[in-house]
C-alpha cells in the first residue's frame, strides 16, 4: 500500500497553485485569472471538508475506544466477581458441613 504524507500532497497544491497565480498575475486573459481564483477556492473548500470529516471520524473513534475501554473494565469486573464467588463456595460448603458435623454429634450425643 503507497504511503502519502499529508505535507507531500499540501506541498504540491501549493506549489501547483503558486504556479498557476504566478502565470495569472503575470498579464495572462482574464479568463485565466477566473479559472485559477476558482481552482484556489474548490482547494479551501475540499481541504475544509477534509479537516470536517477527519475530526467527525476522530471523534467517533474516540467513542468508540470509549466505549470498548468501559465494557473491558466491566468484563474484567464481572470476571474477578466470579472467580471470587468460587473461591468463597468451597469455604462455604465446608463451614455447612462442619456445622452438620456437629449438628451429627450434638444429635447422637443428646440421643
Amino acid at each position: 500500500m503507497i504511503r502519502i504524507n499529508k505535507d507531500f500532497i499540501a506541498g504540491t497544491v501549493a506549489g501547483f497553485g503558486a504556479g498557476m497565480v504566478f502565470r495569472a498575475f503575470s498579464g495572462e486573459t482574464p479568463a485565466v485569472r477566473n479559472v485559477v481564483k476558482g481552482a484556489i477556492k474548490g482547494v479551501i473548500t475540499a481541504v475544509h471538508k477534509l479537516k470536517e470529516s477527519a475530526g467527525h471520524m476522530k471523534e467517533n473513534l474516540s467513542d468508540l475506544a470509549a466505549e470498548v475501554t468501559y465494557e473491558m473494565k466491566t468484563e474484567d469486573s464481572q470476571t474477578m466477581a466470579a472467580q471470587t464467588k468460587e473461591k468463597d463456595q468451597p469455604a462455604t460448603t465446608k463451614a455447612k458441613g462442619n456445622g452438620s458435623a456437629k449438628s451429627a454429634r450434638n444429635n447422637s450425643a443428646s440421643a
